[in-house]
């Protein structure tokens, strides 16, 4: 029997992400042309404002990369801990505290009640000998 698509079925999957991401080029080029129309002779950035982009992006392109080593939990407690105690100034046992409460929500929420494995490196793997 030949199952045929009809109208009641709603948008398909990639649906969303599809339009969405349309919409966000089309706002980007829009603001590519307005900014270089305005900024024509002024400087994009001084140096301090992108050693403070920096400071923001390399730590979290690490925090990329190590996820598969250590596994998101583990990666995202010492992204958290390091962004609080570096950049926010709070106290270590403070930060350390507030990184395992995120940790801890993260987990229920996606393992436990989405039941969306997330993942865990080779942090598991040691611990589950």
């Amino acid at each position: 029997m030949h199952c045929r698509r009809t109208d009641t079925e709603g948008p398909r999957s990639g649906f969303f992400p599809f339009y969405v991401g349309l919409m966000i080029l089309i706002a980007s080029a829009a603001n590519l042309v307005h900014a270089r129309a305005v900024a024509r002779d002024r400087t994009f950035a001084e140096w301090h404002q992108l050693r403070r982009v920096a400071s923001v992006v390399l730590p979290t392109a690490v925090y990329v990369a190590a996820i598969p080593w250590l596994g998101l939990y583990l990666s995202s407690a010492i992204l958290i801990t390091a962004f609080m105690v570096w950049l926010g100034h709070y106290r270590l046992l403070f930060s350390l505290s507030v990184a395992a409460v995120v940790m801890g929500l993260t987990y229920l929420t996606f393992e436990q009640w989405f039941l969306v494995p997330l993942p865990k490196g080779l942090v598991e793997d040691l611990l589950a000998r």
